[in-house]
């Protein structure tokens, strides 16, 4: 059951990856977001009639600047390119705080294992 739920509109979606490229949605982030809802959470993205599993970043963004607020989903299964311009966000639960990365390296293998666990949690 999702305890936060967000619609909002999509303001990028972009491919990152070598042979499995996954999909990274920006979405405009709601005035009524607090402090406290920050954090690296398992989702669903509805895209038009489906829902995706999804790994979704509210805070500031990858832990570097403390200052403004991103939220970012890394679509687990949907490698196609965004049509919709509308999507909702169910958050699920969340598996981490937000913290700050020492250095890009040890924030690119924070994603990767924030990965495995999404994989493992939605069985893929």
């Amino acid at each position: 059951m999702a305890f936060l739920e967000i619609k909002g509109n999509v303001k990028e979606s972009r491919r990152v990856g070598g042979l499995k490229p996954l999909r990274i949605l920006s979405v405009s982030v709601p005035k009524t977001v607090k402090k406290a809802d920050w954090g690296i959470y398992f989702s669903l993205i509805r895209i038009g009639d489906h829902n995706y599993p999804a790994i979704t970043h509210l805070g500031p963004p990858k832990g570097f600047s403390l200052t403004k607020v991103v939220l970012e989903c890394t679509l687990l299964t949907f490698r196609k390119k965004i049509t919709t311009r509308s999507v909702k966000i169910k958050f699920i639960e969340k598996f981490r705080e937000v913290k700050r990365s020492v250095n890009p390296l040890a924030g690119y293998w924070q994603r990767i294992k924030d990965r495995r666990l999404a994989k493992k949690y939605f069985g893929l």
